[in-house]
């Protein structure tokens, strides 16, 4: 049951604007910070970014100018290190002057040589400039650059989301899909029903609040607003997960019985010996795992246990319960049995009910049975069988195609020329379902629809229903949520 409070006589309504959250202080917000915001190691480039108030005082006193350089250009400087009075390095500086930067604050960007000694001896330098009277010049916490961008404006959560996921990112489509996002494809959906509730919600309040100068009947008309919101939030949910799956990966599991020879299959997968081949049955008693890219596709390939009806050996017990456990979640499961064993039927490896995935019946070691296939049982109906050997490579590639194409055409969708899947995290999908309820409480329960909730209770879920949008963008009433989307990023960024 829903719990509703009241003061003094009425619903309260929450403020609507990001507050910040309760362990950071507006002093963290005042200092400066820097950080390494590309990658450690040898390398010909390092940049070393620094944003707050103090960023121009850090060039000016590292650089030794007498005034910053001109806006966005790239000037070469050479870097004093301040108390060694010593060269640094010949760096290439840029300044962006607020609020045009990616903090919306000053910054600074020190492009130096980038070996160990240089970004060491410059982090250094950085650490010992002397700041305006009452601020700091300190090392950036994790993700706390992104940080201020969204609480200076520059970026919603979702293209904040964006960003984390590009710069991960390993495939095409990874990297299409994190992109779009980062440039506000997903924010512009979500504010606009946002728009919407608000609306509806504002209406709903002035009859509330005007009640004898507004038409109550007049409430019907948000009613089919507030309805083909909900069904659009539908038509969003219902997606496959692909965005999560292009994010995550394509789960496809390995699984058959023992020496049927799944360790080679994923061998011949990942072009390199991942999993340790053996003639002795049961070799593999974990879930080794691969990631591949497909056409484009992270692919999480598992080799798993081999599965037989019975053993008394714990250990195999166990791995046998985490085959069929892997089998379950994955999207894509390839059921590899021996071709030269004339007992086998594939049935048995789709049998289990739990299993409710895409399955390929492999039939490995095609080779030993030359042109007298078709030992497997063919009453598998739409359960495609395909021959292949390890040992020779025959039918490895034709394999590979069917793969890509079930994983661009049935799990993903082919995204050319169409839209590009929506939801690409849990939370995302989660605070859109919590909208939809609250809408639908909204629209069975208010008096003016038919319903018996009053309608300052019934209003109270359109509130529920714009809150949980918000939390999608960030415009939130608290904050918790941010700690989990910044700590995905390193320092420097």
């Amino acid at each position: 049951m829903r719990m509703y409070g009241f003061c003094s006589g009425a619903l309260w309504k929450g403020g609507k604007t990001k507050i910040r959250p309760s362990h950071v202080t507006m002093s963290m917000y005042s200092d400066t910070i820097y950080a390494l915001s590309t990658g450690v190691g040898r390398a010909g480039v390092a940049v070393v970014r620094v944003s707050g108030a103090d960023a121009g005082t850090c060039l000016l006193q590292l650089c030794s100018l007498e005034k910053l350089p001109a806006a966005r250009k790239a000037t070469l400087r050479k870097v004093i290190h301040p108390k060694a009075k010593e060269v640094v390095d010949e760096a290439l500086v840029l300044y962006f002057p607020q609020p045009r930067s990616f903090t919306g604050e000053d910054v600074a960007e020190l492009h130096v040589h980038g070996s160990y000694a240089v970004i060491k001896s410059t982090l250094e330098a950085l650490s010992l400039v002397d700041p305006e009277q009452g601020r700091r010049i300190r090392p950036a916490e994790r993700g706390e650059f992104t940080r201020r961008a969204f609480e200076n404006g520059r970026m919603d959560l979702t293209e904040v989301e964006g960003l984390a996921d590009l710069i991960a990112s390993e495939t095409t489509e990874q990297r299409k899909q994190a992109l779009k996002q980062m440039s506000g494809h997903l924010r512009q959906y979500y504010e606009s029903w946002r728009e919407q509730l608000k609306s509806c919600l504002a209406f709903a309040e002035a009859v509330i609040d005007f009640g004898e100068d507004v038409d109550e009947s007049a409430l019907l008309e948000i009613l089919p607003k507030a309805t083909e919101v909900v069904e659009e939030m539908k038509t969003h949910l219902k997606d496959g997960r692909r965005g999560e799956i292009v994010r995550s990966g394509v789960k496809l599991a390995i699984i058959g019985p023992p020496n049927a020879g799944k360790s080679s299959l994923l061998n011949e997968l990942a072009r390199r010996p991942a999993a340790i081949v053996s003639p002795i049955a049961g070799t593999t008693r974990d879930v080794v795992q691969v990631n591949l890219d497909l056409g484009g596709m992270s692919v999480v390939v598992s080799d798993t246990a081999g599965i037989r009806t019975q053993t008394d050996d714990v250990i195999e017990q166990e791995g046998i319960r985490r085959a069929w456990a892997t089998a379950e979640e994955a999207d894509i499961v390839l059921c590899v049995v021996d071709a030269s064993e004339q007992s086998n039927d594939g049935n048995q490896w789709i049998a289990n009910d739990t299993v409710n995935t895409r399955k390929i019946i492999v039939a490995n070691k095609a080779d030993l049975v030359g042109e007298q296939k078709g030992l497997i049982s063919r009453s598998l109906q739409d359960v495609p069988v395909r021959y292949i050997s390890c040992k020779t490579g025959d039918g490895i590639q034709p394999l590979l195609d069917e793969l890509e194409k079930i994983i661009k055409d049935a799990i993903v969708g082919d995204t050319k020329g169409k839209e590009m899947p929506l939801i690409t995290r849990q939370r995302h999908r989660q605070h859109v379902q919590a909208c939809i309820t609250a809408l639908e409480t909204f629209l069975e329960g208010c008096e003016a629809n038919g319903g018996t909730l009053p309608l300052d209770i019934a209003t109270e879920e359109l509130r529920i229903a714009t809150k949980e949008i918000g939390l999608v963008t960030g415009i939130v009433h608290v904050e918790e949520v941010l700690d989990v989307v910044f700590s995905e990023f390193c320092i420097g960024k």
